[in-house]
C-alpha cells in the first residue's frame, strides 16, 4: 500500500488498484480516484508489486520491471520527471528479480545479485555517497578502499592517523587496531564520509600498534588500507632535579629535561621521609622549573 492507494496481485497475475489518483500511481490510464478495485491492463504475468507514496512499482515473469505514477524526484526510473498514468517499462532488462519502494525512490535487485536505486535522495536514500536525485538506476556498489593510510605520534598515549578517501559512495569508514604482529584486528574507532583523519587515545606506552581502515555504506565494506605500524615509547626521565629554598613559603625546583616526547611534568611532594607522594602540579612540555 501507498500513502494514498492500495495495489494488489491475484494469484491468476493480474494486477489490481485502487484509491486516490491524481498522480497516475493506479496505472489505469487516468488520473481518476478509485473506490473499488480496477485491473492494471489486461496482463496475466504480474508477479510482483510494490507502491511508494504516490508511485508503483511491478515486475513480470520474464524479470521485466514496470513503473507508474509520481515522478517529481525521477523514482520512476525513466529518466525523466513525468508523471505517467499507465505501465511503462524501464530499459529492457530481464534480469529484475525483487523490487521495493520508498516514499520517493525506488530500489530492485537483478538476478546477478547487484542492488539498484532511483529517484529522491535527499538524505542520502540511493546509498551513492551524495544527496543528489537520480532519475535513472544506478548500481549500488561498495566504496572504493582508501589508501595511503599513516601513522603518526600525536603523543605518548595517541596515534594520529590520516588516509586517501578514493571514493565518493561512502557512508564513512572504520579503523581498526591490533597491538602485535600476530595480533586480531578489533575496530576502535569510526569517522564520517569524507574525514581522513582519526586519533586513537588512551593507549599503553612503550608499545607498537597495527592500524587499518576501511570505507563502508549500505552495501558493504571496501577492501581495506595498507597496514601502518608505530610505536610509542615512555619519554626519558627527567633529571638533576634541585630543590631551592627561596623564602619560609617558597621552593623553587629546577630539573633537566632529557625526553623528547613528554606531554607535561608531573610535580608530586610529601612531608617526611615516612610521607607518601602526591601530585601537586601539571607542568607543559619543555618546561624545567617549577
Amino acid at each position: 500500500a501507498g500513502s494514498i492507494h492500495t495495489v494488489a496481485l491475484r494469484s491468476d497475475g493480474t494486477l489490481w488498484a485502487w484509491g486516490y489518483n491524481g498522480n497516475g500511481q493506479l496505472g489505469d490510464g487516468t488520473t481518476v480516484n478509485k473506490t473499488a478495485p480496477v485491473q492494471i491492463g489486461t496482463g496475466t504475468t504480474w508477479v510482483s508489486v510494490a507502491a511508494g507514496d504516490s508511485h508503483t512499482v511491478a515486475l513480470k515473469t520474464d524479470g521485466t520491471l514496470w513503473v507508474w505514477g509520481n515522478n517529481a524526484y525521477g523514482q520512476l526510473g525513466d529518466g525523466t520527471t513525468v508523471n505517467k498514468t499507465a505501465p511503462v517499462q524501464i530499459g529492457t532488462d530481464t534480469m529484475w528479480i525483487s523490487i521495493a519502494a520508498g516514499s520517493g525512490h525506488t530500489v530492485a535487485q537483478k538476478s546477478d545479485g547487484t542492488l539498484w536505486a532511483w529517484g529522491y535522495n535527499g538524505h542520502g536514500e540511493l546509498g551513492d555517497g551524495t544527496t543528489n536525485h537520480s532519475a535513472l538506476p544506478e548500481q549500488m556498489v561498495v566504496p572504493t578502499a582508501p589508501t595511503n593510510l599513516f601513522a603518526s605520534v600525536g603523543s605518548s598515549t595517541q596515534v594520529k592517523l590520516t588516509w586517501t578517501d578514493n571514493s565518493n559512495n561512502e557512508t564513512g569508514f572504520v579503523i581498526e587496531r591490533k597491538a602485535d604482529a600476530g595480533g586480531t584486528y578489533s575496530q576502535v574507532g569510526s569517522v564520517a564520509a569524507n574525514i581522513m583523519s582519526y586519533t586513537d587515545s588512551g593507549l599503553t606506552t612503550s608499545g607498537t600498534y597495527y592500524y587499518r581502515a576501511r570505507a563502508y555504506n549500505v552495501i558493504g565494506y571496501s577492501d581495506y588500507t595498507n597496514e601502518a605500524t608505530i610505536t610509542l615509547t615512555l619519554p626519558a626521565a627527567p633529571s638533576s632535579l634541585t630543590a631551592t629554598a627561596v623564602s619560609p613559603s617558597r621552593i623553587n625546583l629546577t630539573w633537566t629535561d632529557t625526553a623528547s616526547n613528554e606531554d607535561v611534568f608531573v610535580i608530586e611532594r610529601k612531608t617526611g621521609i615516612a610521607g607518601a607522594y602526591s601530585p601537586i602540579r601539571i607542568v607543559g612540555i619543555n618546561v624545567t622549573s617549577y
